[in-house]
């Protein structure tokens, strides 16, 4: 992790105390942002945040749980007040429900979409109302995956939440560009996180992924962190309403 691309820019990543998103957060301070670590488990936010400040970067937590929608304006407000006006926002928490078709519940659909669908978008919404009345432009980065791209059961709940993410990427897109805000989205397939680490633990479970990943392993947070940096930065700045996929070729064959 190198560089200063991003110098001078405020970022806001949600998801941001472990996994997928602690990683995004550590590249991009290491571009030159500062960040704002936005977790819905404070703890996690302040340990992240120390740990980018004990490196030398500036860094902010923010306890949000992004399902609670009231409490958007509150976040980014202690987020602008601490840091500036917010240039980057990447859209990492979410849940997931690993349940058959035929065992879903409403329930597992409400609170997957509550956070993974609902929240993104309104807190996408709300950054982007911020952006505009900044006026200097910006960058969304919504986290998708692979399983809206094609079947990989059991994620029917989890997958159109995410496929809901996408469409929202993409119509924010078209409708934010006048502005100089570019909207995309960064799309993981297998990743070896805290949270994931149990399956891949898995021989057999293991096996049948490295199977269909051509390039024979499983990903790495950092691989999303550097993808993030890209998506971030000048460097796409001719880039909106598209799908960056981190995800070893999962989609191939």
């Amino acid at each position: 992790m190198n560089g200063h691309q991003l110098a001078g820019r405020v970022a806001v990543v949600t998801g941001g105390g472990r996994g997928i998103g602690a990683a995004i957060c550590a590249h991009l301070a290491a571009a030159g942002a500062s960040v704002a670590v936005v977790d819905r488990d404070g703890q996690l936010a302040q340990a992240r945040a120390a740990e980018l400040a004990a490196d030398g970067y500036r860094a902010v937590a923010v306890e949000l749980d992004v399902s609670a929608v009231g409490d958007h304006d509150a976040a980014l407000d202690e987020v602008e007040c601490e840091l500036g006006p917010v240039r980057i926002l990447v859209n990492n928490a979410g849940v997931g429900v690993h349940a058959a078709f035929l065992e879903v519940t409403p329930e597992d659909w409400d609170r997957v979409h509550a956070l993974n669908a609902r929240g993104t978008f309104f807190f996408a919404q709300n950054a982007a109302r911020r952006m505009v009345a900044h006026g200097a432009g910006g960058s969304i980065i919504n986290v998708t995956s692979v399983v809206a791209e094609r079947v990989w059961m059991p994620n029917t709940a989890y997958a159109a939440s995410k496929a809901a993410v996408r469409t929202v990427t993409e119509y924010g897109a078209a409708e934010l560009g006048r502005f100089g805000i570019r909207v995309n989205n960064l799309c993981p397939g297998p990743t070896d996180t805290p949270l994931s680490a149990p399956r891949y633990l898995d021989p057999e479970f293991r096996k049948s992924m490295l199977e269909v990943l051509p390039l024979g392993r499983i990903g790495s947070p950092d691989d999303l962190g550097r993808a993030a940096v890209f998506l971030a930065g000048d460097d796409s700045s001719f880039t909106t309403g598209s799908t960056l996929f981190v995800e070893g070729g999962r989609r191939v064959g």
